[in-house]
């Protein structure tokens, strides 16, 4: 979070990852390396007034037992050493994936929308466990502030995900008979957004998100991607077939992103926060024609 340690009012940022790294400029940055399942992990808690909680398997690692492993046991050692050493606040990047790709969406959800993660869907599922877990942690621990952003697709340089990443190819997989939306968020638009969670410590749920969404077609146009279609059982076949020889790292809990959409309202966190995004959803995809960033 680079742009944080701009902020005067931050003394020292300690980042804790297995592969932490110096931030070249910027002496208020420590970066620990250590496990966040590990009893240090807890014991570094002591001292620090805002845990910001990112560390998350979002790229599919073929092994879900130990991605659940890392995502839920992970938050809750840093969880309970927050509550041990008395952290004034906790900022949790979730997803709009909580909320699931399901036809009767509507076209921008908003925060107290129901949260149905698509079945089987490690990441998603997991995003929402941990959700769960904070609303048991803030009951606990009411004097902690908890903050949960729930971002769109974030994309830009220095990002990678799988599906996005589809959209530098030549061909683009499409199941026959559907177009969903794809809304996105520029990371630089999240960076701010994590900035403002901290400095101005707010409860509740607050979806992140740039205020346009394009159909795949849409897209596909934008970057002169030619789209291949499939019918429905045989592209769900070919998920779990290219998954299986770990030819791919989308799931086959995946299909469902071809299919429907879930696109968010951010009105709440714009007002909340005084934030509006820099980059459009087109915006964003346009850069795609340049390559990576």
């Amino acid at each position: 979070m680079p742009a944080l340690l701009e902020d005067p009012g931050v003394s020292e940022l300690v980042g804790l990852d297995l592969s932490a790294l110096p931030l070249s400029g910027s002496p208020r940055w420590l970066p620990v390396r250590e496990d966040i399942c590990s009893p240090r992990a807890r014991q570094l808690l002591q001292g620090i007034d805002c845990l910001v909680h990112l560390a998350f398997v979002v790229r599919n690692i073929h092994d879900d037992e130990r991605a659940r492993q890392i995502n839920l046991e992970g938050t809750e050692n840093l969880l309970a050493g927050a509550a041990e050493h008395g952290v004034r606040q906790v900022v949790f990047a979730s997803s709009a994936a909580v909320y699931g790709c399901r036809p009767d969406n509507p076209p921008f959800v908003p925060e107290d929308w129901p949260l149905r993660p698509d079945p089987g869907h490690v990441y998603s599922e997991c995003k929402l466990r941990v959700e769960e877990r904070l609303g048991r942690f803030k009951k606990a621990n009411p004097q902690t502030v908890v903050t949960i952003l729930r971002p769109v697709l974030v994309v830009g340089q220095g990002v990678e995900n799988t599906l996005a990443k589809l959209f530098r190819r030549r061909l683009f997989p499409c199941v026959r008979g559907y177009d969903p939306l794809v809304q996105v968020l520029h990371v630089q638009d999240m960076v701010r957004a994590l900035h403002l969670a901290v400095a101005k410590p707010s409860d509740g749920p607050f979806n992140v998100a740039a205020p346009d969404a394009l159909r795949v077609s849409e897209i596909c146009r934008l970057l002169g991607i030619r789209r291949i279609f499939l019918p429905k059982g045989l592209f769900a076949a070919a998920l779990k077939v290219l998954y299986s020889a770990r030819l791919s790292r989308l799931p086959p809990a995946s299909v469902t992103r071809f299919l429907y959409s879930v696109t968010v309202d951010s009105t709440r966190f714009q007002k909340t926060f005084d934030w509006n995004p820099a980059f459009t959803t087109r915006e964003c995809m346009a850069g795609y024609r340049a390559g990576p960033g």
